[in-house]
């Protein structure tokens, strides 16, 4: 779970789904979380949440969502370390906790997406286990592109509380942490897809270092033949895991 340092600035949350409760406001000590879905590997999601109840600007909850998802990807999988995914958006979505037994703090913890494109009703707000504003929302909360721009922003860009107050946050209680088996909730799943231009950048100096070892070698034995052999092999061999790459993403 990702904390979001506290802003005082930032205090009258002044909502229209909250003037419906007794207390009319939001207590600023009151927990509330966001739940993000990332991707673990093909078909497969982690759960990780950032505590949001100091109710932080829109650039500060991106920061902190691009840390948390940077962070997940690379301890996930070694090819993230080389940069070869890039998130290309988010979809907000109706997720189920896959409950490990006795699972530690520092394991990840799966996730299944029961539905895309949908949203906590009115009635998850009125009964004060979600909020969000305005509620309810007969819209995508934030279109795909504009949320990576802020994605891809620094937080000093954006002080302003915007775009964030109309996410599914959840209160009182960490969906994390849950004990309850398959507890329901809902999230942001950030997509993905590969990083072609890296893509194409390895590419280009795997065919600069194919050339510059069949060279190297044709000079080295005067075997000239044998040089373009090697080379065209190891241009064959990068060809061949580029398929295999290509066919394992698509």
């Amino acid at each position: 779970m990702q904390p979001l340092d506290s802003d005082e600035s930032d205090g009258d949350i002044g909502t229209s789904s909250l003037r419906q409760r007794p207390k009319g406001r939001r207590k600023a000590i009151e927990k509330a979380f966001l739940e993000l879905c990332i991707p673990q590997r093909k078909k497969a999601w982690i759960l990780e949440e950032i505590d949001n109840s100091s109710k932080q600007s829109d650039g500060q909850v991106f920061a902190a969502i691009r840390r948390l998802y940077y962070s997940a990807r690379h301890d996930i999988h070694i090819l993230n370390r080389f940069g070869l995914f890039e998130p290309r958006g988010a979809n907000f979505v109706k997720v189920r906790l896959g409950k490990k037994p006795n699972r530690r703090i520092e394991e990840r913890q799966g996730v299944a997406i029961m539905n895309h494109n949908d949203f906590p009703p009115k009635r998850e707000v009125d009964e004060h286990r979600y909020w969000y504003d305005p509620a309810p929302m007969d819209e995508p909360p934030m279109p795909a592109d504009e949320f990576m721009h802020y994605f891809n922003t620094p937080a000093e860009a954006h002080p302003n509380r915007a775009w964030t107050r109309r996410f599914p946050q959840k209160l009182q209680n960490s969906l994390l942490f849950s004990t309850e088996l398959l507890a329901p909730g809902w999230a942001i799943e950030i997509t993905e897809g590969p990083n072609w231009l890296l893509v194409c950048v390895y590419n280009f100096i795997g065919v600069f270092v194919s050339g510059f070892v069949a060279g190297v070698y044709a000079v080295v034995k005067q075997d000239n033949t044998t040089g373009v052999a090697i080379g065209a092999w190891l241009t064959a061999l990068q060809a061949l895991l580029g398929a295999m790459l290509f066919f394992r993403w698509s």
